[in-house]
């Protein structure tokens, strides 16, 4: 007995933390309590392989700022509430959701992460398949078939959150319909059969994204996309080849889009949109009156920044508490604020409940989450190639966390429970490349789609 239980600290361990990835890659999109359930299995399975995930994870500055903030969250939180006892009716945001995106779960998921980084490709499918399930769920498909695509909350109970997830399942499908059509491994018509389903898919993401009319993340999957092609037609103009389908891709996807549109009527997007340019000159020359008689929406959002910064100038250190927006209007007597219990601004709600201490740490997990993302020197990315996951999937989380960053910008976002699932998996993807570099160590010492090769587009069009 004593010799069998080592015996079993690698293999039990080991199945638990896949189990764990695949469950929470399938559940982030889907069902929030499935979702941390299957973050429980990878604490347990963390727990269980304590002796070679400690020597790991007390090396890492990342492990050790989500534990700094989350501690901070955790002490700050009830005191805050000791001292203006009405945050306690505040529960949009909840003290719980910052806690949640604090990268402590990150982080552990990412240890299992980073010792599995040949999974990436898999484990991206596996969460595209949930955000598909979850979308499907949440659908009001009568409604749909009655009132046709331009009805908001037939796609979903919170148009924010579903805009979000539709996004990113949008972008990915784009990066790979592109990468498809650009291998010039196989003949015209293979690569067209092998691209055809990836834009099929794309499309259906973009009807879904387009049927939320949500504001920042149209013209952020929009803009994305866009530098994306623009990329993917840079490279192909200097390697001199597959410039063709990259053009092909580029229309293939306008004249689709624009269908779209024009099957809806454009109504809905003349409406969101229509105030553009009148909105860009006011905010050029910093006429808030301006932008809130060509956009009202953005409008009271910058009434709301700019007061949440004159009451961050009172108390700039420790901030308000979680949920200031409440106590910040009582005590300004905003009656309006009591409508609107959050600032639309995850970057204000961290800086303004929690103050430059608890932004700072944020930003901080922030920093060193987005470092593998960067590109690196060539003679140093020659060092570690085949260390890291597969082209295709650090090129969708970078795209991901870009359109994240923005549409944080103007929604809460973490508020929703699938939005909220969905960037701590996706902190948890980050952080296992960043984990894995930190290290240099690994269960994986090569991933299949990076490695001696001939070159060609496919593995050139990173």
């Amino acid at each position: 007995m004593p010799h069998s239980l080592p015996q079993l600290r690698g293999p039990v361990p080991d199945t638990l933390g896949l189990c764990g990835l695949f469950a929470t890659a399938l559940l982030a999109g889907s069902y929030w309590h499935g979702f941390l359930a299957a973050m429980a299995l990878l604490g347990l399975a963390t727990l269980l392989d304590l002796h070679r995930a400690w020597p790991l994870l007390r090396r890492q500055p990342l492990f050790w700022l989500a534990v700094a903030l989350a501690a901070y969250i955790l002490i700050h939180t009830p005191l805050a509430v000791r001292e203006f006892p009405m945050l306690a009716q505040n529960t949009f945001p909840d003290w719980t959701d910052l806690l949640a995106i604090s990268g402590l779960l990150s982080v552990i998921a990412g240890y299992w992460l980073a010792r599995n980084l040949r999974l990436y490709p898999q484990l991206l499918a596996v969460t595209a398949v949930g955000i598909v399930i979850g979308l499907a769920m949440g659908i009001e498909w009568q409604n749909l078939w009655v009132r046709g695509l331009g009805v908001r909350r037939d796609w979903g109970y919170v148009p924010e959150q579903v805009g979000l997830l539709s996004a990113m399942g949008f972008l990915g499908c784009v990066v790979l319909f592109l990468r498809r059509l650009a291998d010039r491994r196989h003949t015209n018509v293979g690569r067209a059969l092998r691209a055809l389903p990836w834009f099929l898919a794309a499309l259906a993401f973009a009807i879904v994204l387009y049927g939320t009319q949500t504001r920042a993340t149209w013209i952020a999957a929009a803009a994305l996309s866009l530098v994306y092609l623009g990329w993917h037609l840079g490279i192909s103009l200097r390697q001199r080849q597959g410039l063709r389908s990259g053009i092909a891709a580029l229309c293939l996807l306008a004249i689709s889009l624009g269908a779209l549109v024009q099957i809806d009527g454009g109504e809905r997007l003349e409406r969101r949109m229509g105030g553009g340019p009148d909105t860009v000159a006011a905010l050029v020359m910093l006429d808030r009156e301006g932008v809130y008689r060509s956009n009202p929406s953005l409008g009271v959002r910058l009434n709301m920044w700019t007061e949440a910064m004159r009451a961050f100038t009172q108390r700039p250190i420790l901030g308000w508490g979680i949920g200031a927006k409440v106590v910040t209007d009582a005590q300004a007597q905003l009656d309006v604020g009591w409508r609107q219990p959050q600032y639309h601004n995850l970057y204000v709600e961290f800086l303004l409940g929690l103050g430059l201490l608890g932004f700072g740490l944020f930003m901080a997990i922030c920093a060193l989450l987005i470092r593998p993302l960067v590109p690196l020197p060539r003679n140093h990315a020659e060092t570690i190639a085949g260390h890291g996951p597969p082209a295709p999937s650090r090129t969708i989380l970078t795209l991901c966390a870009a359109l994240t960053a923005f549409a944080v910008l103007f929604e809460l976002q973490v508020g929703h429970p699938y939005s909220r699932a969905m960037v701590i998996w996706l902190m948890a993807l980050l952080a296992g490349m960043a984990l894995h570099n930190n290290t240099g160590t690994g269960s994986d010492q090569r991933s299949p789609d990076v490695g001696p090769s001939r070159p060609d587009a496919s593995n050139s069009l990173r």
